[in-house]
């Protein structure tokens, strides 16, 4: 992930029974660059709530919500689980 320096990241809780089940604590930002790459895809769940508005990626094994994807007038944009990164 690209974060802009001169800001620290927002944490923001969801309150919805999905995303408090899933100890989800939400960071993003408007000039960051999220890249995702995934190693074992077979170990990753997507899914959808009914709308089908955002995709909510799931580990199988552990059972965390990684992050979410949706798009918005063509433009794509995500929100990370700060809950699953790993030190540096």
């Amino acid at each position: 992930m690209q974060w802009p320096l001169q800001d620290a990241p927002a944490l923001r809780k969801c309150l919805c029974s999905f995303c408090s089940k899933h100890g989800a604590i939400y960071t993003t930002h408007p000039l960051a660059l999220l890249r995702i790459s995934i190693t074992h895809p077979d170990e990753l769940i997507a899914y959808q709530f009914a709308t089908k508005s955002s995709t909510f990626v799931i580990c199988r094994t552990c059972g965390a919500m990684t992050f979410v994807v949706t798009s918005i007038d063509g433009h794509n944009y995500a929100v990370v689980n700060a809950n699953t990164f790993n030190e540096a």
